[in-house]
């Protein structure tokens, strides 16, 4: 068994067994949740990064019996939790975080003017209550029965189950199809038909505004807590929407200005995590407190500002707006 990790640098992963594992990928991503990307952002976390020792115990991860083929493998055993909804509920009215993506958010539906929007993935209805609230004809659809019950505590009644691989909903039915943070929870082999039921619901000339986790190596606990299946690339997103039929309006990186703060954080987080040996997950946005989210509520204000005149080259979400071609 893969029992110890030494970490003298953390770029570099010493077993005390077994050091062959370290080749396999899913090996690797593991590991990349703590290892920076690159030797500049080594350098930049040398001073607040020790020597970490961590022990990985049985019910962090398991070792994988060899296939037929030899190949060896590790799973994580950390498991998405039940809390994350209420989490959303009870911050995402007042975090930084959510207040700077539904003024991006609201921004561009204000330049699209859509009679009807829906809400793919409306999540726990902040972002429907923001569009009805704005004078806007919104529905929503969410998988899930913890995030309708949510919105039903908004006082919202325009929700229906559904998947986003198979909407209920006529061709040509909206002018606009908001996601905001859906797609990444999406198998990434589901994400064409996804793309082609937006592209089939949306009038023509319509738009799709897209928000994603970005980046693989930011991976964190807060993605073990969702259960992400990928952050992308912005290059990523903007291709698989042209494969979709779409043409890209605007395609910008988000969380700019407190990008290095961020990374930070999340690799702080996952080391902390890991040397605790915890399988409790949580999402991000119960850990900012009232100095900061005022303080960073003020950056994303700035951020906001710049991002209408520029696109940005990094961050940790990716925005984009998207026409269907005709």
């Amino acid at each position: 068994q893969l029992t110890t990790i030494l970490l003298t640098n953390p770029c570099e992963a010493v077993t005390e067994k077994h050091d062959d594992l370290l080749t396999d990928e899913r090996t690797r991503g593991s590991l990349s949740l703590f290892c920076p990307p690159s030797p500049l952002a080594y350098c930049a976390l040398t001073p607040l990064i020790p020597v970490f020792k961590f022990r990985f115990i049985h019910h962090n991860f398991k070792h994988v019996n060899p296939s037929a083929s030899g190949t060896v493998t590790m799973e994580s055993k950390f498991s998405p939790v039940i809390n994350v909804y209420q989490d959303m509920y009870d911050f995402e009215d007042g975090h930084w975080w959510y207040l700077a993506l539904r003024k991006m958010l609201l921004h561009w539906v204000k330049q699209i003017h859509p009679a009807v929007i829906l809400d793919a993935g409306t999540g726990t209805g902040a972002n429907l209550r923001m569009l009805h609230q704005s004078g806007y004809s919104a529905v929503g659809v969410d998988i899930s029965d913890h995030a309708i019950q949510f919105c039903r505590e908004r006082g919202l009644q325009q929700i229906v189950k559904a998947s986003v691989t198979d909407l209920p909903y006529e061709p040509q039915t909206f002018d606009l199809v908001i996601s905001m943070d859906v797609l990444p929870f999406i198998n990434v082999s589901d994400i064409p038909t996804v793309l082609a039921e937006f592209h089939r619901c949306l009038k023509p000339h319509g738009y799709v505004v897209v928000n994603l986790a970005a980046l693989a190596w930011l991976q964190s606990e807060h993605d073990v807590a969702w259960d992400t299946k990928k952050r992308y690339r912005k290059a990523e997103v903007e291709r698989v929407l042209q494969d979709a039929g779409f043409y890209i309006v605007k395609s910008t990186y988000r969380i700019f200005l407190l990008f290095p703060f961020v990374v930070l954080i999340k690799w702080l987080t996952n080391l902390q995590r890991l040397s605790d040996h915890t399988t409790e997950t949580r999402g991000d946005t119960n850990k900012t407190s009232p100095l900061l989210n005022w303080i960073f509520s003020g950056v994303m204000e700035v951020e906001f500002f710049l991002n209408r005149f520029v696109n940005f080259p990094i961050g940790s979400s990716v925005f984009v707006v998207a026409q269907k071609r005709p």
